[in-house]
Order: C-alpha cells, then sequence, then structure tokens
C-alpha cells in the first residue's frame, strides 16, 4: 500500500489486521517458518524486557492506574481508588515462574 504522509505512516507500516493475516497465511503455507516462530519467543520476551525494564514498566502501570482513579473519583465515584495491586515482588515472581516454564518446556522439547 502507499505511504500516508498525512499521518506520518511510511508504506512499511501496515495494520494489525493484515501483519496477523500476512503472518498467519505465510506460516501456513511455509512450515520452516512456522518452526522458528517457536524459537522467537524467547528472544522476543527478552527485548521487551530490554527496552521496558520491569521497574520502569510497573511504575508506569502504578501511575496510569492511580490517574484512573483520580478520573472515576472526579466523575463522582463513591470510593477511594483501591491500591495497584502488583508490587516488584510478585510481578518478578511470575516473570521468574515464567522462566520456569519455558526453560522445562525447551528442555522437553529436546
Amino acid at each position: 500500500h502507499a505511504a500516508e504522509v498525512e499521518n506520518d505512516k511510511p508504506a512499511y507500516v501496515v495494520d494489525a489486521r493484515h501483519g496477523t493475516q500476512t503472518s498467519i497465511g505465510v506460516s501456513a503455507s511455509i512450515p520452516a517458518i512456522a518452526e522458528t516462530g517457536n524459537t522467537l519467543g524467547f528472544l522476543k520476551r527478552q527485548k521487551q524486557l530490554e527496552c521496558h525494564p520491569l521497574q520502569r514498566f510497573l511504575d508506569e502501570c502504578r501511575e496510569e492506574w492511580e490517574d484512573y482513579g483520580r478520573k472515576f473519583k472526579a466523575l463522582g465515584a463513591p470510593n477511594e481508588c483501591p491500591p495497584y495491586p502488583y508490587t516488584y515482588k510478585n510481578l518478578q515472581a511470575f516473570v521468574d515462574a515464567n522462566d520456569a516454564e519455558a526453560v522445562a518446556a525447551m528442555q522437553k522439547a529436546r
């Protein structure tokens, strides 16, 4: 498709529907590509954590939670915003559990 200059969207940027359909079509047509996708999840996760460290991510989530709480209160919500339910400690526990599952799955696949 053509670039959308007025929206600052280059031609190589596609919407989610196009990207998903293309990915499914290519993976279904070329099994070797589908197989490599199984190993890319770990890399994608590592890159995500490098770009968005857990502490910064959690801080941003908490700020957004509290911002919504203030907005609801300003609109007449009867109760105060509950405290944000996640901490660094339990978020790290989730990540550690996910890591352990991934290692176990990789060892099982061998």
